[in-house]
């Protein structure tokens, strides 16, 4: 919590005192209000309950996980059907007591985060569906479909909003590029699940025994989603241990993949690429020596220059590892940036000679931040340059072994602090918060 940057404690702080006040203002609203309480104890116990169901989906991060739950459904339920300060109520206490049950899942302050973005996208959007249902909650007429449309909405901005706005502080990375990377995963399903909770809203309101036929769509649901994530999930965590384990075999460039590839990634969204572009650049800057598993040690630990032989040895890296990657559907485009990453702009690179805008995007990006992490961190055969010196060499050297274009934009933009660990990029609701 204290290595966050000052935006991401501001947002975290404002998004705490908001849904502290939604709390006090439930509590006050509380005694002596009419509302059905066999509704908010079946809602309330249920959302408990489906805190216990989560799916950890695809993250391109090592310092956070990031997870889905199916309690969305049950929250819009609740707003549905009861007033906004007892949905309120639902919210934080379902969320409470399963913090309760699993106190050490995640920090007090994710969990803090979790439970008072929950009461802002209930009470907001409760707020909402009052204002155009009046008093006849749960009822979802046909001239109320404009209002219960813009309540949906407004909790789907608020829920998955707040919780990208953290990260993109955290992380220093535009919010559209964290929403659309933290999101693309769950629309699908995250729809799914609040217009189902529309539905059982309007199911209790005709008959409550009904709204035990949910359950069964709801668990399909998530299960149908879990099979569709997790291979790209295990898929991830499997390549990115290999990448570590790499690094690992050298001392002097543990971590070095990692910071290649949020170079990199940063890189990419300072030169306009799109975000699902700027996430795959990050694949391939964390992956890119992943090929080096089919390097001797001999060579790849050599404390000095290698000879001629050796350094074809080594060129064997980006050859393997764009093989090793284009096994997988999902990381084509991966593959040739991992294969081209030692190309150069003159042509003078390998392994197929590539020059100028023939090399991908990601390659020209990729090794550009390589380089400068390679120069300014210590290796067998030298100590760490200097930023400046750093900053000579790639000038000197655009234009010839560099995109010129790329090195000005990473030498604008590139400071002397270190890349942080994230301490906040959540898990669970504190990345992609209740997507179910």
């Amino acid at each position: 919590m204290k290595e966050l940057p000052r935006s991401a404690h501001a947002v975290w702080l404002a998004v705490v005192v908001a849904g502290l006040v939604m709390l006090f203002d439930a509590l006050v609203y509380l005694p002596g209000a009419r509302f059905d309480l066999v509704a908010a104890a079946i809602l309330t116990a249920s959302a408990v309950a489906a805190h216990f169901f989560t799916l950890r989906l695809p993250s391109s991060r090592e310092h956070h996980r990031v997870e889905t739950v199916v309690a969305s459904a049950l929250y819009v339920t609740a707003f549905l059907l009861l007033p906004p300060q007892i949905a309120v109520l639902v919210a934080v206490g379902s969320y409470g007591i399963a913090w309760a049950l699993r106190p050490h899942q995640r920090p007090w302050y994710k969990n803090l985060f979790n439970a008072a973005q929950y009461a802002v996208a209930v009470g907001l959007a409760g707020l909402v569906w009052q204002a155009g249902a009046g008093s006849s909650l749960g009822s979802a007429a046909p001239e109320r479909l404009g209002w219960l449309l813009v309540a949906l909405f407004e909790y789907f901005a608020v829920n998955t909003g707040s919780v990208s706005l953290v990260v993109a502080c955290a992380e220093g990375l535009p919010f559209i590029h964290v929403w659309i990377l933290g999101n693309r995963h769950t629309l699908p399903a995250y729809f799914g699940m609040i217009f189902v909770g529309a539905l059982l809203a309007q199911l209790w309101a005709l008959a409550p025994w009904t709204v035990l036929l949910v359950a069964v769509p709801l668990f399909a649901i998530h299960l149908a989603f879990k099979s569709t994530v997790q291979l790209e999930e295990q898929t991830l965590a499997a390549l990115f241990q290999l990448a570590e384990m790499m690094d690992q075999r050298d001392y002097y460039t543990h971590k070095h993949s990692l910071r290649v590839g949020e170079y990199a990634e940063k890189l990419a969204l300072e030169l306009g690429l799109p975000p699902d572009q700027a996430y795959l650049t990050f694949l391939a800057g964390r992956l890119h020596d992943i090929g080096k598993c089919a390097v001797d040690n001999e060579v790849l630990l050599k404390p000095g220059p290698l000879d001629a032989d050796e350094r074809a040895h080594m060129a064997r890296h980006t050859v393997a590892g764009g093989a090793m990657l284009e096994h997988f559907s999902m990381f084509h485009d991966v593959a040739a940036a991992v294969r081209a990453h030692h190309e150069r702009w003159d042509g003078a690179g390998y392994p197929d000679g590539l020059a100028g805008v023939q090399i991908p995007i990601a390659a020209r990006i990729i090794a550009v931040a390589d380089a400068y992490d390679a120069m300014t961190t210590t290796r067998p055969y030298r100590v760490a340059l200097p930023h400046d010196e750093a900053v000579r060499r790639l000038n000197a050297s655009k234009g010839v072994q560099w995109d010129p274009r790329v090195v000005d934009v990473f030498l604008r933009t590139q400071t002397r602090a270190p890349l942080r660990a994230l301490a906040l990029t959540a898990d669970a609701e504190t990345a992609v918060p209740s997507a179910s």
